[in-house]
């Protein structure tokens, strides 16, 4: 109830002002109008709509920053990818501003963010299936699992396994954009949205996180603006940081990083 009297005060003069033209031919193509649009048959109310966002960004938040959280700290162990990727940012920048397109031409922060997704997962399991169906289910192999049963894949064994990775527990990245014979740099498949049976950091199939191509923007206009401002470098000996957690997996609070602005 108190983060809801918080975010209600933040947003919920624009809900009332959407919902007191509602009519309009051309709203605003946003996450407020689609709620809107989806909450016909319940009714517009200010409430509804503000805790609809509220529940949106909790998902959306911690998922973000803990992931931009691991690539600063991969940043800072391993200064030596700053300059490259610098470089790719300012001739991106030059050429396109700070446009989609341009994003979408920022390819080592693309891979660079692949990469700490691989080694520093945010959960040791992901994609949570529940089996709802009363006759159970059955694969094409004939395992049979009964209603009731609880599904997860365990996605952090399978970034670090040998057999899908070349070193795997070793940090590379721009392990990435090694392009494999007759494939295009700018291929899907070496995207960090890409989700396939050995990337399962947005899940897989057709329940993959579908804001994944908004936060893989967002993510690459922060470390574009990190690199572009800022030098980092680790606390005391320089090791990359330790995991916290068993599933949910957070940075310890006594981990830091130095920060220092650049003069040009």
């Amino acid at each position: 109830m108190k983060c809801y009297k918080r975010g209600r005060k933040h947003i919920a003069g624009l809900v009332k002002e959407r919902i007191d033209s509602w009519d309009e031919k051309d709203p605003p193509n946003d996450l407020i109008t689609w709620f809107l649009e989806n909450s016909k048959k319940e009714g517009h109310t200010v409430e509804r709509i503000t805790i609809a966002v509220l529940q949106t960004n909790m998902a959306a938040i911690h998922t973000s920053s803990n992931t931009f959280t691991y690539a600063l700290f991969q940043l800072a162990s391993h200064p030596e990818y700053a300059k490259q990727t610098r470089h790719e940012v300012l001739d991106v920048v030059e050429e396109l501003g700070w446009t989609k397109a341009g994003m979408n031409r920022m390819r080592k922060i693309d891979r660079f963010l692949r990469e700490s997704q691989r080694m520093d997962n945010l959960t040791s399991f992901s994609m949570r299936r529940l089996v709802v169906n009363p006759k159970g289910y059955t694969f094409s192999d004939g395992t049979f699992l009964p209603s009731g049963t609880l599904l997860l894949f365990p996605s952090n064994a399978i970034h670090l396994d040998e057999k899908n990775f070349t070193n795997p527990t070793e940090f590379d990245g721009f392990r990435f954009s090694k392009i494999r014979a007759g494939d295009k740099e700018d291929s899907p498949r070496h995207q960090m949205v890409n989700t396939n049976a050995t990337n399962l950091s947005f899940g897989m199939g057709k329940h993959a996180c579908p804001g994944r191509f908004f936060a893989a923007n967002e993510l690459k206009a922060m470390m574009a603006h990190v690199l572009l401002n800022y030098d980092l470098k680790l606390e005391g000996d320089g090791e990359s940081c330790r995991h916290t957690g068993w599933d949910f997996r957070i940075v310890p609070s006594d981990e830091k990083i130095l920060w220092r602005k650049r003069k040009n």
